[in-house]
């Protein structure tokens, strides 16, 4: 069979295979494990799939390789050690069942949005894409494919691996979701104009959308590129139903959008999620004895493109006013158990008459069940007019919920936010719950970051700015001083605006710790827990972890004598951490109270 390249030269309409996912569920591939590790434990399955896509009149077959990369392998299989066996394996499972079809091999994208792990740095990614790339090359592959990119810049790296290492053709494909943009926010004018740009030899959309939302993009790529383009839709909009996703089963929908994807100007189509053999017969049928339509190109430019801003917001509320002025105080409060949150209110009445400027809304602590922050939050704002710092955790909301509670905080006038990656299910009321975490903490510090800027994690704009005014926990005492300052750095990079520490109870090595974060200019507001037995000493010392407690500490607690001599030992030595703390110039105190002992606090105050 010709080459490749020659077929696209002859301007001859290809068809690429449909979805091996759907497929490899469809014949009993468990949920939520490796399908590519198939490749080497059951590669029977996979022959079958690519032999039906064959029957079916694909002109090139995939090997089942999407996420056979080490990085995606490792993180969440602990199989990055076979990248290269279960890549050089996928090949030969493909070219077995070719029957002289072209064998594309399948590289995916090696990060996901929003991902828990920390960003990947370019010499990262241009390894982990060599291993898989060298592998499917050794195997035999006619030409790499590149699909359901979110990241233009991950993409350029992969396509720029493969030149170094290789002649072999490549498409590059990136993923538009329904509306028309990447998960980025690109146009598809402005991310035509970066395809054009890479050294591939097919460029073009897959994933995100059916066929007629398809249509759209590829219309306006083939304005922004003169390169050959490539469309592989999804069978339509999936519907979740009984635990798995259903795709509509309407073929011929998917042939008529595949001759009109030619016609816009498309030389390759395939088809991505849901998609089967049949829906690959009825779009070969359709585009047998077409050739592509004839494009018009377009000069691109900012003008309707609308990026997402770079410039910096500002960001103000009465809290970050005053930690600019003074030294603020606050307390750290958990909602009620209940939906009564009188009893809270007027305890913190009493505290707000002895000086506290703002309150701590915890969000579950210790993952238990308790009345909803926002609203708490809310009721602490309208009866007692002080400043709330909401807790925002990850644990309980993917991140669509995430930012539907964050701009709904923002039009509550809770615009303090301290983002927190939250206590797991399994030590609290409901271990059995399930855990989300979407996101960690710096992701969320993004997410929030995004919506400051006018934009959701999309892209897609909002009708105002947010205006959250947002925090992060960190140690009081770290073990790597200059390893966490880092990090609190990377997040003040990512939009983070003030920091909040564990409690303090090494005065000396927190001082160490906060001269080295002076000079990032956030303010810091210090933790202090008041302790008032022995016993509570060592359980922090001995069970929290991030906690270090002092030797003399402890041994002065232990030497004072019976019960309540411990508690008068442990308020006077609250009153002097107190003390102590604002001598060191932090913008702020959050007292955190164990068990809500509100009376503590108005004994350490009076």
């Amino acid at each position: 069979m010709s080459s490749f390249r020659q077929m696209l030269a002859d301007n001859r309409v290809l068809v690429f295979d449909g979805a091996m996912g759907t497929m490899l569920y469809e014949m009993g591939a468990a949920g939520g494990s490796c399908y590519d590790a198939l490749n080497l434990t059951r590669p029977e399955i996979g022959s079958s799939v690519l032999r039906d896509y064959v029957e079916a009149g694909a002109d090139v077959i995939t090997t089942n390789t999407f996420g056979a990369n080490p990085i995606v392998l490792q993180r969440y299989y602990g199989l990055g050690a076979r990248a290269a066996d279960i890549n050089t394996e996928g090949a030969r499972i493909a070219r077995a069942v070719s029957g002289g079809r072209l064998v594309a091999g399948s590289v995916g994208p090696l990060t996901r949005p929003a991902e828990v792990f920390d960003d990947l740095t370019d010499s990262e990614m241009t390894e982990a894409f060599r291993v898989q790339i060298g592998a499917l090359v050794a195997g035999g592959v006619d030409l790499v494919v590149f699909e359901t990119f979110n990241d233009p810049r991950e993409l350029a790296i992969a396509v720029e691996t493969l030149r170094g290492m290789s002649d072999t053709p490549c498409v590059a494909m990136l993923t538009f979701l329904e509306g028309g943009q990447t998960l980025g926010g690109l146009h598809p004018l402005h991310a035509g104009h970066i395809l054009d740009s890479l050294d591939a030899d097919v460029v073009g959309v897959n994933c995100g959308t059916g066929p007629m939302d398809m249509l759209k993009v590829v219309q306006k790529l083939c304005q922004a590129t003169g390169k050959p383009i490539i469309a592989m839709p999804n069978a339509g909009l999936a519907r979740f139903e009984r635990g798995r996703f259903i795709y509509p089963s309407n073929v011929e929908h998917m042939g008529l959008y595949a001759a009109r994807l030619v016609s816009a100007g498309c030389i390759c189509v395939g088809g991505c999620c849901g998609t089967t053999p049949d829906h690959i017969r009825a779009v070969s049928a359709a585009v047998r004895d077409l050739t592509p339509g004839r494009r018009k190109r377009v000069k691109v430019t900012a003008q309707g493109i609308d990026p997402a801003p770079q410039s910096e917001v500002r960001v103000e509320t009465t809290l970050s006013q005053m930690l600019n002025r003074r030294t603020v105080l606050s307390v750290e409060v958990d909602p009620p158990r209940g939906p009564d949150g009188s009893k809270t209110l007027a305890r913190l009445r009493r505290l707000k008459g002895l000086g506290v400027d703002a309150v701590n809304v915890s969000d579950g602590p210790m993952a238990r069940l308790r009345m909803s922050p926002a609203a708490f939050s809310a009721m602490v704002q309208r009866e007692l007019n002080l400043e709330v710092i909401i807790h925002a955790t990850c644990r309980d909301k993917n991140i669509l919920a995430l930012q539907s509670d964050l701009l709904g905080f923002a039009a509550m006038g809770l615009r303090n936010v301290l983002a927190l990656s939250g206590d797991p299910p399994s030590i609290g009321d409901y271990p059995f719950a399930t855990a989300v975490y979407d996101v960690r903490s710096e992701g969320l510090i993004r997410i929030i970051d995004s919506l400051n800027h006018g934009r959701d994690l999309l892209g897609n704009r909002l009708n105002a700015n947010a205006g959250l005014f947002c925090g992060t926990g960190a140690p009081s005492a770290p073990s790597d001083p200059d390893s966490e300052a880092r990090l609190v750095q990377r997040k003040a990079a990512s939009g983070l605006r003030f920091v909040q520490t564990q409690p303090v109870f090494d005065l000396e090595r927190f001082s160490k710790f906060l001269e080295i974060l002076r000079p990032l200019g956030l303010p810091v507001i210090a933790g202090l827990m008041p302790v008032l037995s022995a016993s509570g000493l060592e359980y922090l010392e001995n069970e929290v972890p991030g906690i270090r407690i002092p030797p003399g500490m402890l041994e002065l607690m232990r030497s004072a004598g019976g019960e309540e001599a411990q508690r008068e030992a442990g308020l006077s030595q609250a009153r002097s951490m107190l003390a102590s703390l604002r001598g060191l110039g932090v913008h702020g105190i959050c007292i955190m109270p164990a068990l809500n002992g509100y009376d503590v606090v108005e004994d350490i105050l009076r």
